[in-house]
């Protein structure tokens, strides 16, 4: 069993993500590069502190992918599905210590089913890896101030995340 002390609606999240970043794997290798990916390629390539399609961090994004798997589509979108599935756990972590895990599933299942998210999950767009650290960074600072601790390490990925 993967992990026996999940509950039956984790264990459904899991697999649910994992299935959608496989597909959007999958998607993602086949569809044509967009003029706004070539662009954060070259600009990975050749960096500046300013370009026109997103910031610098998004351009370096694209070099990992880019030097394992080449200038392919899957090469410049492979790291998309995983930020996005960052995006829903962040969401799904965020919710649960606000609400409960039983909103924390539908409001999962809400972004999921978001054609926007969906778009930017296939399509390399720089809003995603924002979407991601934003949430990321809300679900560290939420666990932060619940400690209520100066020395918690949930306060520096806080910082780390929102920049």
């Amino acid at each position: 069993m993967l992990a026996p002390d999940l509950t039956f609606t984790q264990r459904m999240l899991v697999w649910s993500v994992v299935v959608l970043t496989l597909a959007r794997w999958v998607m993602g290798g086949v569809l044509d590069i967009t003029p706004g990916e070539a662009l954060l390629v070259e600009w990975g390539r050749h960096p500046g502190l300013a370009g026109y399609e997103g910031g610098w961090g998004a351009a370096f994004l694209t070099l990992p992918g880019t030097m394992l798997f080449g200038k392919t589509a899957f090469g410049v979108r492979c790291l998309v599905p995983l930020m996005a599935a960052g995006a829903t756990w962040g969401l799904y972590r965020l919710v649960r210590g606000a609400t409960g895990e039983k909103q924390a599933a539908w409001a999962v299942c809400l972004l999921n089913l978001t054609p926007v998210f969906n778009h930017a999950a296939v399509f390399y767009r720089p809003e995603l890896v924002a979407v991601c650290l934003q949430l990321c960074g809300m679900a560290a600072l939420w666990r932060a101030l619940r400690r209520a601790s100066a020395w918690d390490w949930h306060w520096a990925l806080a910082g780390l995340s929102f920049g």
